[in-house]
């Protein structure tokens, strides 16, 4: 059983791989004369939405560092930040930001905190689209953002440009860079980049939904207006966000994934992306991966079920196998070395495994290559096996709670990440 896994999902990912290089597929150069270009654009106006409960030890640094940073006219673009009438740190954190720039923005919960992303994301757009009707907000588009974020200087006018051809644009997310020998942060280093390098840009061009990473991502008004009323994301979701970016491209709305750089001064790639830390704590980083297991493959696969063509179908499916993937993966690398010595016409099965192994890793050394460089890039190696036992035990404690609930009748709570930002960004 275990060793039909690692061969049909092996077999899944080269397929993923061949398209790739088949279609020259890759983050795109923007050249000094489209980035001009792109800055010349009638520029839309940008409703960035983030929700904040607790937020108050980063909130007020992440506004304060990314007006600083956007390369946006400063009257095209504004941050609603969805705040709790229970949370006043936070509340005020804010407004000490907002009483020096007139693009920020609180917005209040009617509900104390803490609710779920999607609960107060969705009243933030209502109060958007109210505020729209009766003049005192003029937005094209909402861009969803958290509290942890390092917005690019240039996402604003790559989202700007790619929203007149799409509804939906998704840019890439990347982590900090870190030390070598933070090993389970760096597990987000290794999938982000190559997820956002390869696997999503495959999708796009498929034409398969595209789920949102939850930030960086852009929805135009005309589509938001098309939503139920301020139903934006699914409240009852641990993953609202994933949804909202399935049901957008199942709805057959136009949705793209943007992945560009430009040139730095040294020569070297800045992708234009939206940059975090991810948790650095073992537990911290399972309980979070818990969230993204549960909201995506069981509750996806309640709430989505299995709509669209074979296209479509398919992706959910590579969405949703890691529920079997994952544990197989730690259950194989402990049995099958010890399986050559006991069958040796197994062998060449094995040695097949071994290979679809070798070309994971080798991908995903390739992927992170492009963003971070060599040093970096050689870590891929041991942050695999640090990976795969916190994705296995993320998705047991995710069948788990999943089980508890279903037993009880009560829904899994959402819990919120804590959130870090570089030392003296927004200082």
């Amino acid at each position: 059983m275990v060793i039909a896994v690692f061969v049909l999902s092996g077999l899944d990912d080269i397929f993923i791989d061949l398209n790739a290089v088949l279609r020259r597929l890759g983050p795109r150069k923007i050249c000094d004369e489209r980035l001009r270009a792109l800055r010349e654009m009638p520029p839309r106006k940008i409703a960035i939405i983030i929700p904040a409960w607790d937020e108050s030890s980063v909130i007020g640094r992440m506004l304060a560092g990314n007006l600083a940073r956007i390369d946006y006219p400063r009257e095209s673009y504004a941050f609603y930040v969805g705040v709790y009438p229970n949370d006043p740190a936070t509340i005020q954190a804010v407004q000490r930001v907002a009483a020096s720039h007139g693009n920020v923005h609180a917005v209040a919960s009617p509900l104390p905190g803490p609710t779920s992303k999607g609960q107060i994301l969705n009243h933030v757009t209502r109060f958007l689209m109210d505020a729209a009707r009766d003049g005192t907000a003029e937005w094209d588009a909402i861009l969803l953002h958290d509290a942890e974020d390092l917005i690019h200087p240039l996402s604003l006018w790559l989202i700007n440009d790619r929203l007149r051809e799409n509804h939906y644009v998704q840019i890439p997310v990347f982590s900090l860079p870190l030390a070598w020998n933070q090993l389970v942060a760096g597990t987000y280093i290794d999938e982000f980049a190559e997820s956002h390098t390869k696997d999503v840009l495959v999708r796009s061009r498929l034409g398969a939904p595209l789920p949102s990473a939850g930030v960086g991502t852009a929805l135009r008004r005309d589509l938001v207006e098309n939503l139920p009323r301020g139903e934006l994301l699914n409240e009852k979701s641990l993953t609202e966000d994933y949804e909202l970016g399935v049901r957008v491209g199942l709805a057959g709305f136009k949705q793209e994934f943007a992945a560009c750089f430009v040139m730095d001064g040294t020569g070297r790639r800045d992708y234009i992306a939206t940059r975090e830390f991810f948790p650095k704590g073992f537990y911290r980083s399972i309980r979070q991966k818990t969230r993204w297991t549960m909201g995506i493959t069981i509750q996806g696969w309640r709430n989505l079920r299995w709509p669209g063509n074979l296209r479509d179908r398919y992706f959910l499916f590579r969405d949703r196998k890691g529920i079997v993937t994952n544990p197989a993966t730690v259950v194989g690398y402990l049995v099958i070395p010890g399986s050559w010595h006991l069958d040796p016409s197994n062998r060449p099965l094995l040695v097949g495994i071994s290979l679809l192994a070798v070309n994971r890793m080798f991908q995903r050394f390739l992927c992170v290559l492009r963003v971070y460089g060599p040093t970096t890039a050689l870590m891929c190696l041991p942050r695999w096996p640090v990976a795969c036992i916190i994705n296995a035990a993320a998705t047991f404690r995710a069948m788990k709670q999943h089980i508890e609930s279903q037993w009880s009748g009560k829904a899994v709570r959402w819990v919120k990440t804590e959130h870090d930002l570089p030392e003296g960004f927004g200082v």
